[in-house]
Formats: C-alpha cells, structure tokens, sequence
C-alpha cells in the first residue's frame, strides 16, 4: 500500500496535512489530562476541538451499523489520505463496499472488559481522563472484509506489533501506572495523542491463534495470492490503528501457556526469526498481565471519579430555591431601613 499524505488526527477539523514522519517524537505535553477522542466532529462545546467523532460512548451500539454518515464520509476521506486509495480491507485488499464493515479493534463489549466499566482500566493505563475513552476514534477503527471482521471479532486472529513497538506500549503503561499509583506530585509522562499520533503508520504482523479459513489477497496489477493458516508468508501489514488498541485487543487473544505451540506452528524449525516472534508474544503477554494487574486500582479511581463527577453535576444543577428565602431577607430587609410601617404599627394609629 502506498502512503501519501495524512494529517494529525487530534488537530482541529479541516486543517492542513503533514507529512507522515514514522519515529518522530513530540515535545511532551504539560498535561496528560487529553482525550482519545479523534477529530470528524466537533463535541457539544462551541469552541472548536481536538475530539472527533460524534460522542458515541459506552452506551451506545458497537455494530458496524451504528456509524453515522458524517462518521463514515470522515473516516473513508482519511483513509484515501493515509493510503492513496478508498475504502479497502487491510487484509485482502478488497475494495468492494458492499464486502467491508468499519471494525472496532477495541470492541465495545468483550468478556476480558471490566464489567462494571468497560473502558475505565484502558483509561487507567494509557492516562485517560475518566468516561475518555472514544470508541470511535480513528486511532481504533479499520476496514476488514466480512469474513476476516467475524473471525477477528471471534478472536481467531490478532495484530502484533513488532518487538520495538511493543517493548515502547510495555514501558509506557508501565510508566503511567507507576505515576497514576504515585502520591507525590511527579511530572505528568508524555500524553497519549502526543506519543501516538493517528498520522504514524505502524507495522503489524497477522498472528492465528484459532484455524482461520484461507485469506486470499489481491495486490494491485497482480493475481490473487491465497494464504493459509497459519499464515507464516503473510506479508507485513501496515496501518493506523495505535499500537496500544492493537495490544489491548491481541492480549486477551494471546495464551501464555500455548506460546510455544504458536512459534511452533509458524516456524516448524528454530530460527532467529523464531526466537524474536516468541518474544514478541511474550512481551504481549507481559503488557497485557500490566493491564490485568492494574484492574483494582483502576476500579478504585473510576468510583473516586464518578463520585466527583457527580457532585460537580449536583453543584452545577443546585436548585435556585436555595437562593430564594435570601432574596425574600433582603426584601423585608430594605423594607425596614426605608422606614416602612410595620402591620403592628398600622394597627396601632388606626382609629
């Protein structure tokens, strides 16, 4: 796939493009207080925003259905900037509408999400406001065909980054946590939208945990290719999605115990190459058990949260009866200063 042109998906609607620059870094914000939110339309604030999408948040449908058509026009114009071409699976290449869906990687509903909060302990770890976390970001959202959708979402098959990338996500939720647990008033660490930038395009590899039905691909000006599982010649795959969606989706997929059968099953024989792909899932793993083990904490700070949450809600929605018998005071107040008879002063000069 060809790279063009992208712009940064946390800027303001509308503004010009950057060119993709793969291992820049940014100078780190002040505050790690930012959204995951991504940028089609602006929020309910008047002033323009960084955020995207609609505000689809955890109560609304995660179904490919639900994306509005705003939504829809804004990721299709993205992905013809990022790729040089429209829609098309990331997989097979397809471009037949009628055969893609918009696919979540981190999905609205999954049994490994934290029940009472889905999205909280991703908040936690990444260093998201509370309630942050926008499902429909661009950060999170892929083209696949039908078919290769069901099975990824039947966790048949994940991304995994390469070993940099994911030693990178590993120390940075290790990093956040450690600050999150901290009392004292450490530095914030470098926001999310600075260290992942939607304009970085990243290399993933197709891993098959579960038998997935042949994946034919078609490259342009060439004849389809068919691959099957599991998969060991599938060429590189490079997209988007920010690499710590990519590991908190591969994570749950990703069995500790059966890490070896999975090497085995791609590289019959050891080899270097071998070697590295056991320790990339095993760094996968590690990031993930990091997630797992930050589930009570994170569970303590969503409660401290929305409590605050809602007292500024009771404060801002104080009832205006509270101020009334103070107006009345002051009335009976000024009534008195100016001289005003009082009833039993009238009562004593009537005749």
């Amino acid at each position: 796939m060809s790279v063009h042109s992208s712009r940064n998906p946390e800027s303001n609607y509308g503004r010009g493009d950057d060119d993709i620059k793969h291992d820049r870094m940014e100078t780190p914000s002040p505050d790690l207080q930012e959204s995951s939110h991504d940028e089609f339309t602006p929020t309910k604030e008047k002033t323009p925003s960084v955020y995207s999408t609609p505000p689809t948040r955890r109560s609304q449908s995660g179904s490919h259905t639900s994306f509005s058509s705003r939504t829809r026009k804004a990721f299709n114009e993205h992905y013809f900037k990022m790729y040089g071409t429209g829609r098309h699976c990331i997989l097979t290449l397809q471009n037949d509408s009628n055969l893609l869906h918009m696919a979540h990687i981190v999905r609205r509903k999954s049994s490994h999400e934290m029940a009472s909060s889905p999205f909280c302990l991703y908040e936690y770890c990444l260093g998201l406001k509370y309630s942050d976390f926008h499902h429909d970001s661009r950060q999170n959202l892929l083209n696949l065909g039908v078919e290769v959708h069901y099975s990824f979402d039947q966790n048949y098959w994940f991304f995994l980054p390469d070993i940099h990338v994911l030693q990178d996500v590993h120390d940075y939720v290790k990093t956040i946590i450690s600050w999150r647990e901290s009392t004292s008033s450490s530095k914030a660490p470098l926001s999310f939208l600075t260290k992942w930038k939607l304009e970085k395009l990243t290399q993933y590899t197709l891993v098959a945990v579960i038998y997935t039905p042949p994946i034919s691909r078609i490259e342009p000006g060439q004849s389809p290719i068919t691959h099957t599982y599991p998969f060991p010649d599938f060429p590189t795959l490079v997209c988007h999605i920010a690499p710590p969606f990519a590991v908190i989706n591969a994570g749950p997929k990703c069995n500790r115990d059966k890490i070896g059968e999975t090497v085995r099953g791609r590289f019959p024989q050891p080899t270097d190459e071998s070697e590295e792909f056991e320790r990339r899932l095993t760094l996968l793993c590690d990031t993930w058990d990091l997630f797992q083990g930050a589930a009570s904490a994170a569970q303590a700070w969503r409660v401290r949260c929305s409590g605050e949450q809602r007292a500024c809600k009771r404060k801002r929605e104080k009832p205006d009866s509270d101020q009334i018998p103070m107006r009345i005071t002051r009335s009976k107040s000024r009534l008195n200063l100016t001289g005003t008879p009082s009833f039993n002063a009238l009562n004593a000069q009537a005749p």
